[in-house]
């Protein structure tokens, strides 16, 4: 049987999670686990796993020099999308605050662009037939934290989004080691186009987080730093304060046309906040109070 307990967050009420707990087993793609349904103020469900807090080595001896070094890092229990925010959850949003920009009038994306899914056709935004399961792609920095705000969460830490993606056993991909294949993840232009979020079950995390490898970047709530892992706090690791003039965010995951090497769950790259481009996506993160 399922325990459900709703949660409530604060200073948003429309919100409401159901806690899940279900028996638990070793990790593997099969197994039973334990995941949270919110419902967005629109209507649309999230479905989150859970992390647990503790302990976790992050970073790679055998990638690039801003991987290293190895460090302990703790986290507290958090909550992260099972999946990418999809073209058809976002597009709810953008209908909601009826704008696709911020109140400071940073862009949330670039209806021009000719690779976005959704457009804005009689003031209401709707998404291209037969994509609404696509990650939202197109979407700059802004564009992804204020819909995680929206719901009541934020983007992910750098050190969230690795422990989501690799647990707590060093594996070097989200399956584990085995190399990468086009059934375990959209890479290497296999397929040269986005697919629908949660296509690949047998590529799934140790907690059941799906495509934390190819199919798009995502955002994290850092500023980049390529030595911050040698200044790092041990504890809930916050990314490098912001800079003085200007910065970069750090993207994770690699996407559709990223080959191998750069699919691993350690690998770290970046990009300016204002960019947007066709293999640019996002997930939620949320601490939650039990």
């Amino acid at each position: 049987m399922w325990n459900i307990t709703n949660l409530r967050l604060p200073h948003t009420p429309f919100v409401v999670f159901a806690y899940l707990l279900m028996p638990g087993c070793s990790s593997g793609p099969t197994q039973p686990l334990d995941e949270v349904v919110i419902k967005t103020p629109a209507g649309a469900e999230h479905v989150m796993v859970i992390v647990p807090e503790g302990e976790f080595l992050m970073g790679s001896a055998t990638g690039g020099p801003d991987e290293s070094p190895i460090h302990t890092v703790s986290l507290s229990e958090y909550l992260i999308d099972k999946v990418e925010v999809s073209n058809g959850q976002y597009v709810l949003f953008l209908n909601a605050i009826q704008r696709h920009t911020s109140l400071t009038g940073d862009n949330y994306v670039y209806l021009e662009n000719p690779d976005i899914q959704i457009f804005l056709r009689n003031q209401t935004y709707q998404t291209q037939p037969g994509l609404e399961l696509r990650p939202m792609v197109e979407i700059t920095w802004w564009g992804a934290r204020d819909y995680c705000a929206w719901i009541g969460g934020r983007l992910p830490t750098e050190a969230e989004w690795e422990k989501a993606a690799r647990g707590d056993d060093q594996r070097r991909y989200p399956w584990g080691n085995a190399t990468p294949d086009r059934d375990l993840l959209n890479f290497n232009a296999n397929l040269n186009r986005t697919v629908d979020v949660g296509s690949y079950p047998e590529g799934a995390s140790p907690y059941g987080a799906l495509d934390m490898a190819g199919n798009v970047w995502e955002w994290t709530n850092d500023f980049y730093q390529d030595d911050y892992y040698s200044v790092s706090p041990r504890a809930n690791p916050a990314g490098p304060l912001e800079p003085e003039f200007g910065g970069v965010k750090s993207i994770r995951g690699g996407s559709l046309g990223s080959p191998a090497v750069n699919v691993q769950s350690a690998g770290r790259s970046l990009d300016s906040l204002n960019w947007s481009g066709p293999e640019f996506g996002f997930r939620c993160a949320y601490n939650p109070q039990l």
